[in-house]
């Protein structure tokens, strides 16, 4: 008995036959072409304006994911978060400011933030819009971040 590769039925043809029987029937597919998401979602009815209004309500739904996920992540602040904004408070009575001037070596050597931990703790406490930083010049070239605390 003869054995059916793949290439066999690709041809069309039953093996051991050469090209004298093809293969016809119900088991013989077409291929269709597949469409990428941005024609499947387009309409030929809708119009420039509402193609518009299909991207920003995309860009919108984006937004509002991140911001539930974020919501839903109450996870506890870590050490490291709560030094970091027991800081930016401690620094904006002494400075009397809402937005105190606060460079990397004050944070690691006064307050005590760890340097492993710093970048990461300051990335999730912007990402949970605890804190906000804008950069800042401190001296000549060198440059500091000024910092708020958004939420108590």
């Amino acid at each position: 008995m003869a054995t059916v590769t793949l290439v066999d039925l690709e041809k069309n043809k039953v093996p051991g036959k050469g090209s004298q029987k093809n293969i016809k029937g119900p088991h013989q597919a077409k291929k269709k072409s597949l469409k990428s998401f941005e024609e499947s979602y387009k309409n030929p009815v809708l119009g420039k304006e509402d193609i518009s209004q299909v991207e920003d309500l995309k860009k919108e739904l984006i937004k509002l994911k991140e911001e539930n996920d974020s919501l839903k992540s109450n996870k506890p602040l870590t050490k490291n978060e709560e030094k970091l904004l027991n800081a930016i408070r401690s620094e904006s009575i002494e400075q009397k400011t809402d937005l105190p001037t606060i460079s990397t070596s004050v944070l690691r050597k006064k307050h005590k933030v760890s340097a492993k931990y710093q970048s990461e703790s300051i990335r999730s406490l912007v990402g949970k819009s605890l804190i906000k930083r804008e950069e800042t010049p401190f001296s000549g070239n060198v440059k500091t971040y000024r910092w708020q605390i958004l939420k108590h």
